[in-house]
């Protein structure tokens, strides 16, 4: 914008003149930059995104996580974006990495059933896939090493570790007796009633995807349900390409690419630092320390699982694709691809 002589003031005339040529001129010659970059980017850009105040990411507390991570299960309020957050696949993070996208305020996000997605005005629905395998034993340990508010009500039940009514077992017994002797159904209000009070691992993502209230624990799910949701939401993204998918967000979301996006870009892609919200559960172990027996019992938890992450896969290197070919530059390398290939093969 041009400036204006000063109301009240008195300038020389033949320099306020001159300033103000210079001042529009400068300002044209801006505008005639912007657009032939802008015309160039082909209308994309690489941007790198502004900074972005997470309250309560550095010292949260467990109460303050509940209402940064979630918006509860009261009456859904209309927002732009509706994510589902599902236990132990990366809720807390995304929401934190996705607001510095989007904004926190246009996102509503809960543990709750994909069909609250129908019950307010979203325009766009979000959803993240992890391995099923991954997923089970990150489930157990989240058992095993509860939170402060888990714990806490867990105390109240007298049935925290340490308590006379503690009784989970390792994993393998776990994930066997869940595989052998699961109950035929449940008769609980609130997941820490139930087997070993700590969450059902059948299925848990394709279970959250169908139930119609989220006190359901269907003993049987049908894959094509779950299918279908996952073609219908908006934007998928995957645990094991976390990075890939926060670019995947940014361009599906609000079309443009963040500068951290180019993989062939190394010093650029390690700019990037994603939140990594552990809520002080951590473990070392993993699935393939197992041996093949418990991972039979753990393929039959997960069967349905299995299919809509292969799915989910399928459509995320095709949106890859899209994206790469649309903007010419290289998000998901070869090397990461070929990873979630091979750790998707079952």
């Amino acid at each position: 914008m041009c400036l204006a002589e000063p109301r009240g003031l008195k300038l020389d005339t033949s320099r306020s003149k001159c300033y103000f040529h210079v001042c529009c001129m400068g300002h044209i010659f801006i505008l005639f930059v912007v657009s032939l970059a802008n015309a160039a980017a082909d209308r994309y850009s690489l941007l790198q995104l502004p900074s972005f105040k997470r309250p309560g990411v550095a010292d949260a507390n467990a109460s303050q996580w509940a209402s940064w991570c979630w918006d509860g299960l009261e009456r859904l309020h209309d927002r732009e974006i509706f994510l589902i957050h599902i236990p132990k696949v990366a809720g807390c993070s995304i929401v934190g990495d996705l607001s510095k996208l989007v904004g926190r305020d246009k996102i509503w996000t809960g543990q709750v059933c994909w069909d609250r997605s129908t019950q307010a005005k979203f325009e766009k629905t979000v959803l993240m896939l992890r391995r099923p395998n991954d997923h089970l034993l990150s489930i157990y340990h989240q058992c095993l090493q509860p939170g402060p508010l888990e714990l806490h009500h867990r105390q109240k039940l007298g049935v925290a570790q340490g308590q006379p009514g503690f009784t989970l077992p390792d994993f393998a017994t776990w994930v066997k007796s869940w595989k052998q002797d699961a109950p035929k159904q449940f008769y609980t209000q609130a997941y820490l009633q139930e087997r070993y009070h700590c969450s059902d691992p059948r299925n848990p993502t394709s279970r959250q995807l169908t139930c119609a209230d989220e006190t359901d624990h269907p003993v049987n799910i049908h894959v094509q349900k779950p299918m279908e949701i996952l073609h219908s939401a908006s934007v998928i993204g995957l645990v094991e390409a976390y990075h890939e998918s926060i670019c995947l967000f940014a361009w599906k979301l609000r079309n443009f690419l963040p500068s951290h996006c180019n993989c062939e870009d190394v010093a650029a892609w390690e700019a990037f630092v994603p939140l990594h919200i552990t809520h002080k559960h951590t473990y070392s172990d993993t699935v393939d320390d197992y041996n093949a027996s418990v991972q039979k019992d753990i393929e039959g938890l997960t069967h349905v699982d299995r299919k809509v992450y292969q799915a989910g896969l399928a459509r995320f290197f095709q949106e890859m694709d899209e994206l790469e070919k649309t903007l010419r530059v290289k998000v998901l390398c070869d090397q990461q691809r070929q990873k979630l290939l091979n750790t998707s093969q079952y």
